[in-house]
């Protein structure tokens, strides 16, 4: 899962999907010179520097904050369960907020690593999405549940949300601009 999280911020960072989807289109005999006429608009942001919010630092989440950390990106994490021990071992690698209302004020990327239960069901919301940064990306390869598509997709459509990266299609989410979802591949490898 780990894996799949930092090539989805990779990928949503530089506009991977849809410039490859642009590459795959050109209808010419000398795609380079449109490559270099038209990749402009597929400009983005480098992740080294950007702030990331680890919503739930367990097993995956605090493999996040050892990459995110390494790959230069500040780290940010936030887990009410996680004991104290614990959390001094993880320190070398991000700090923490007893408060998720930080990661949401403050994160330019947001990834959730929590299980779905009653009081983690549609977490993100019209409520905490109005907290967010402009242009925040947001990954979910956790569970569906966390997240209230219909109060994401109204973000995704005035730009709160730039990108959200599911792991966990559903009928509202499938087929939606600024949405990638994946088919469940976080456990699917070889191993």
């Amino acid at each position: 899962v780990k894996e799949l999280v930092i090539a989805a911020i990779v990928m949503i960072s530089r506009n991977v999907e849809a410039a490859s989807a642009w590459v795959k289109g050109l209808n010419t005999t000398e795609p380079g010179k449109e490559v270099e006429k038209g990749k402009e608009a597929f400009r983005g942001p480098e992740i080294m520097g950007k702030k990331i919010g680890i919503i739930g630092v367990g097993s995956i989440g605090s493999r996040m904050a050892k990459a995110c950390s390494d790959l230069g990106m500040d780290v940010l994490g936030y887990d009410p369960y996680l004991l104290p021990a614990r959390k001094k071992e993880l320190r070398a690698y991000l700090n923490f907020t007893n408060d998720v209302d930080e990661i949401y004020k403050t994160c330019d990327y947001i990834t959730l690593h929590v299980p779905a239960t009653p009081q983690t069901k549609n977490m993100i919301c019209e409520e905490t999405l109005a907290q967010m940064k402009e242009g925040v990306r947001i990954l979910n390869l956790a569970r569906a549940d966390l997240v209230n598509a219909t109060d994401l997709k109204k973000a995704l459509k005035e730009k709160k949300v730039a990108t959200y990266v599911t792991d966990f299609p559903t009928d509202e989410t499938a087929g939606v601009e600024g949405i990638i979802a994946i088919p469940h591949l976080g456990a699917s490898t070889i191993e």
